[in-house]
């Protein structure tokens, strides 16, 4: 692994996928799944669309955003991956396929990555029985997101698509100022599928009629 071996040991023993392992399980984990950290600078790909995804990726720090290009030549953002969360765990559990996105940093972002064939084969070791029982919850949290992104985009007009997200963002943490996780306006106009200068059109529309206000990415619902 790179350098700091005891930092990123450490670090990853705290992420959620690797709950109920003590730091010695961790450990042996990544020595056996062939671990290594690599450092990705803003806009940089981590992996290209049709790739076979031969790593499951583990965000340390940053974030990444997966990217569909549509028929048209548009990409949108189909959700973003935040510190803590993990990028290809349904191939942990299924045969690996050509990956049907495009993924990369959204910011400066430092990212491990685990074998997948050899990650496979240790799941099957009892010592690791609550890994796989973690590599299913971080999978249904993940349709969980996905399922949130449709109720967004399947909306018909651009407030409505907005307002539905920023809904969905207060209920999660009880409050009604929220901070949304995209670094620009065309970002988050990228996430919900819209021209930005239309979602600069249809935030001014609902600022005007009273229905949120904002200062940068930070958004005040009454």
């Amino acid at each position: 692994m790179a350098e700091r071996n005891d930092k990123t040991v450490a670090t990853l023993a705290r992420q959620k996928l690797f709950k109920g392992l003590d730091r010695a399980a961790v450990e042996k984990l990544l020595s056996s799944t062939d671990a290594k950290v690599k450092q990705f600078e803003r806009g940089e790909v981590v992996l290209h669309q049709g790739d076979r995804v031969r790593s499951l990726a583990i965000v340390l720090s940053g974030r990444l955003n997966v990217i569909q290009v549509t028929r048209d030549g548009a990409e949108v953002i189909d959700y973003t991956v935040k510190a803590g969360g993990v990028v290809g765990v349904s191939y942990v559990l299924q045969r690996s396929e050509p990956f049907p996105r495009r993924i990369e940093a959204a910011e400066s972002s430092e990212v491990a990555f685990l074998d997948i064939a050899k990650l496979r084969e240790a799941i099957k070791s009892s010592s690791y029985a609550g890994l796989r029982e973690n590599l299913i919850r971080t999978l249904v949290g993940l349709v969980s997101e996905c399922q949130k992104k449709l109720s967004v985009v399947g909306c018909w007009e651009i407030g409505d698509k907005v307002m539905t997200y920023l809904e969905g963002l207060a209920g999660e943490t009880g409050k009604r100022e929220v901070k949304i996780p995209f670094r620009t306006s065309a970002e988050f106009a990228q996430y919900i599928g819209v021209n930005r200068c239309a979602l600069s059109r249809s935030l001014s529309q609902l600022a005007r009629k009273g229905v949120l206000s904002h200062v940068g990415g930070t958004f005040y619902l009454p």
